[in-house]
C-alpha cells in the first residue's frame, strides 16, 4: 500500500470516528433527555394526583355546604315529608359535572321525578348556596321572580316564615316578584305594581 492510499483510508477513518464521536454524543444526550423526561412525567402525575385530591375534597365540602342548605330549605317548608338532596359528581367527556339528586325512602330521584314545587325550592335554595359561598362575598341580595310558582299555596306560610328565618339569620335581602299574596308577613314591604299602575 502506497503513501496514497493509506492517506485515503486515514481521512475515511477520522470522518467515520468523528461520526461515531457525534452519535455517541447525541446518543448520551438523549439518554438524558430520555431521563430528564421520565422525571417530568413523574413529577406530572403526582401534580395531577395532587390536584384530583384536592378537586375532590372541594367537591365535598360544596357538596356538604350545598346539601345542607338545600335539605334545610325542603324540611323546612315540606317538613317530614322533605327530601334529602344531594349532588352526584360524575366524570363525563373529561370534566367533572354535578348532577342534583333528590333522596326519599331510600330511593333516589331525578329533578323530573319530584314536583314542580320541589324543584323551584330547590332553585331558591341553590341560588341561596351559591351566594353564600361566592369569595370574595357579594351584598347578600337575592332578586327572584316567582320563585315559588309551582309549589302547592297550602305551603306558602311555610315558605314566608323560611324566608323571614333566613333572611334574619343570614342577613340576606329578598326581592321577590309574586302574585302569591300569602307570602306577605310582618316586617315584609309590600309594592304592589297593580298600584303603581293605577296611580
Amino acid at each position: 500500500m502506497n503513501v496514497d492510499q493509506l492517506s485515503i483510508l486515514r481521512s475515511r477513518l477520522d470522518r467515520h470516528l468523528s461520526r461515531r464521536r457525534e452519535a455517541v454524543a447525541q446518543a448520551k444526550a438523549e439518554r438524558l433527555a430520555l431521563t430528564e423526561a421520565r422525571r417530568d412525567v413523574k413529577a406530572s402525575a403526582k401534580a395531577q394526583e395532587l390536584l384530583q385530591k384536592v378537586a375532590q375534597t372541594v367537591q365535598r365540602l360544596a357538596h356538604v355546604r350545598v346539601s345542607r342548605v338545600v335539605t334545610r330549605c325542603l324540611e323546612s317548608v315540606f317538613g317530614e315529608e322533605a327530601y334529602e338532596f344531594r349532588l352526584a359528581f360524575e366524570r363525563k367527556r373529561g370534566k367533572t359535572e354535578a348532577r342534583p339528586v333528590f333522596v326519599r325512602d331510600g330511593n333516589e330521584l331525578g329533578p323530573r321525578d319530584v314536583g314542580g314545587g320541589v324543584v323551584d325550592l330547590t332553585s331558591y335554595a341553590l341560588r341561596l348556596a351559591s351566594l353564600m359561598l361566592t369569595r370574595p362575598g357579594l351584598r347578600k341580595i337575592l332578586v327572584l321572580d316567582e320563585p315559588f310558582k309551582h309549589l302547592s299555596v297550602n305551603h306558602s306560610a311555610a315558605v314566608r316564615e323560611m324566608l323571614m328565618g333566613l333572611s334574619k339569620e343570614m342577613s340576606i335581602q329578598h326581592f321577590i316578584v309574586t302574585h302569591n299574596q300569602l307570602l306577605r308577613g310582618e316586617g315584609v314591604k309590600v309594592i304592589d305594581m297593580d298600584e303603581i299602575k293605577n296611580r
